[in-house]
């Protein structure tokens, strides 16, 4: 079944969104797997186009220890309609992706089948 895309909420009220595909951690014509590092532990990547911005697997962030800071709890939209909320940020968080070095900001998030996800934000969140 093919996805058929909106309007990102982000053009319009500056809220985060998220693919269905990126939500589950399933590869899509607009996703691509990639392996990672982050303080030298491995991270699996997702690459997402349909995504607004970088999110971090909550539990993931908290298995590598790794520092955050609290925010207010924020929503993000789901592709499928769906609005969940997350709640931190990683701050320019030392991501090591095919060799490439780069600082990215990640907005905590609870997802699954992959432990980050880049979105269109790229680098520096």
């Amino acid at each position: 079944m093919e996805a058929k895309y909106q309007d990102s909420p982000e053009d319009s009220s500056g809220v985060p969104s998220i693919s269905l595909q990126a939500m589950c951690g399933i590869t899509a014509a607009h996703t691509i797997k990639v392996l990672g590092f982050i303080h030298n532990n491995p991270v699996n990547i997702l690459v997402d186009s349909g995504s607004t911005h970088n999110f971090i697997n909550t539990t993931h962030a908290q298995k590598l220890k790794l520092e955050t800071s609290d925010s207010k709890s924020f929503d993000v939209f789901v592709a499928n309609g769906e609005k969940i909320s997350g709640r931190g940020v990683c701050k320019a968080l030392p991501l090591d992706c095919q060799g490439v070095q780069m600082l990215v900001d990640f907005l905590l998030l609870p997802i699954s089948g992959t432990d980050i996800v880049l979105g269109i934000s790229g680098c520096g969140g």
